[in-house]
């Protein structure tokens, strides 16, 4: 399905199981939301047109079968920076739906930026949205977590975060070592080349 929904096609129209299709069109927070609704949401408007029952077919299956169109969004309802990360950090997030992102991400953080456990903690508390589940966002937020995660480098001393514009400066390793000792209040900060070169 998420193959189809990345193809420049004018529309597709589908027979899909009912269970399959109410996936795509679920509620926040309803039992059949999931990656699915989300990624669907993001690639193209879904219709469920006509239901097919199971007895129109020979042999019959066990479930009923709804008519689907998919029309492809002329203006995306949102904008995803790197679309491959958005599909799998929405993916990784379902499969602990009920857990606080902050909580939740961690692990995803560790092996998508290859940090360390602790880093990777911080990391994940420091997302926006922090504080919800995924059953209960909408896909625009998903977006919005997406791209937050991608925009910024970010480098950890004890308690301060400093998030660093990747438009400005990348950094090397070792670069932020003396970092630690600049007036900063706790929390994210933004430190620009600028404010480096001036120390």
């Amino acid at each position: 399905m998420t193959w189809l929904l990345q193809r420049q096609i004018e529309c597709a129209v589908l027979i899909l199981q009912k269970e399959f299709a109410d996936k795509l069109v679920a509620y926040v927070g309803s039992e059949a939301y999931g990656w699915l609704t989300i990624v669907a949401f993001h690639y193209s408007k879904v219709e469920l047109l006509d239901s097919v029952p199971k007895s129109m077919f020979y042999p019959p299956p066990q479930v009923d079968s709804i008519i689907v169109r998919l029309t492809p969004w002329k203006t995306e309802p949102f904008k995803v920076e790197d679309e491959e990360f958005f599909d799998r950090l929405v993916r990784w997030l379902f499969t602990q739906r009920n857990k606080k992102l902050g909580n939740s991400l961690a692990p995803f953080m560790r092996s998508t930026f290859k940090v360390g456990k602790e880093e990777a903690v911080k990391l994940a508390r420091n997302v926006p949205f922090a504080d919800r589940r995924a059953r209960e966002m909408f896909p625009r937020e998903f977006g919005e977590l997406a791209n937050a995660s991608q925009k910024s480098k970010r480098v950890f001393f004890g308690d301060y975060v400093f998030v660093v514009d990747e438009n400005v400066y990348e950094p090397a390793e070792d670069s932020f070592l003396f970092a630690e000792n600049l007036d900063v209040k706790e929390g994210e900060q933004f430190l620009t080349w600028a404010q480096v070169a001036a120390y």
